[in-house]
């Protein structure tokens, strides 16, 4: 079993997703290619909001304004969306985010392509 995300895989594209002018921030989000459990597939990992942007909306309008003491939560998780020929099993892809981990140190999901975030995998802290 390979020891680190990159020795496995290599960056293949970035770009920034999502909208650049209005409420949102474009994010980063990189393509990777290489050979998982005997077969290529391709990775596209995405950061996304911990809390998403709720926090910001559940706070009254006149707690945002002036120097006050609340904070949005700053951190986040990364998404991996797998695209493989011959769909990867669940122990396959919790495999791969245990991977994944050996590059960040933030939570990780993992989903098959066409699978929504509500369906992804969340990949267990290390011991």
């Amino acid at each position: 079993m390979p020891r680190r995300w990159s020795d496995v895989f290599t960056l293949i594209s970035q770009r920034k997703a999502g909208h650049c002018g209005g409420k949102t921030a474009p994010a980063d989000e990189l393509t990777w290619e290489g050979i998982f459990y005997g077969q290529r597939i391709c990775v596209v990992s995405t950061v996304r909001l911990l809390c998403g942007n709720m926090a910001h909306f559940l706070t009254h309008s006149g707690a945002r304004i002036g120097s006050h003491d609340w904070n949005l939560v700053g951190s986040y998780f990364v998404d991996l969306v797998v695209h493989a020929r011959d769909p990867l099993a669940a122990d396959q892809l919790l495999s791969l985010g245990q991977l994944a981990m050996t590059e960040d140190t933030h939570p990780i999901f993992v989903r098959r392509k066409g699978q929504t975030l509500k369906y992804s995998l969340s990949v267990p802290l290390q011991s």
